[in-house]
């Protein structure tokens, strides 16, 4: 289920970047990047989390941090890209750097939970 969660974001990001530039209502820069960081932080919760319960044998969670972070930025740097070619988008570098904060952030939730829940069995 949180193979196809994640696809669905996906999908959501990419179809809102398809929306021309000139019908998105003209919102202050914060309020852009804020948009940026919560899709990209529940983009990298979703990839932490649908890493963690794919079972490939002799991968380590640091492996899998690796995984998640180039997965989720190559998905930022194509989501940019893609706007090249929408009307009125364009490529911009501090969304990027926006998204990579937000996809480390939703990691982070993730890793939190599964420390605690490791830490938690070890000390049963």
């Amino acid at each position: 289920m949180i193979y196809i969660a994640t696809i669905i974001w996906a999908g959501l990001i990419f179809y809102g970047s398809s929306v021309p530039g000139s019908t998105l209502p003209q919102a202050p820069d914060a309020t852009s990047f804020l948009v940026h960081f919560f899709e990209y932080s529940i983009l990298g919760l979703l990839l932490a989390k649908a890493n963690l319960e794919f079972k490939i044998q002799n991968l380590n969670f640091k492996n899998k941090v690796y995984i998640v972070l180039i997965v989720g930025f190559l998905y930022a740097v194509s989501d940019e890209v893609h706007q090249l070619f929408v009307v009125g988008r364009h490529f911009e570098l501090i969304d990027l750097v926006v998204d990579g904060i937000g996809l480390v952030t939703g990691m982070f939730v993730v890793a939190l939970k599964y420390h605690d829940r490791h830490v938690k069995k070890y000390k049963k």
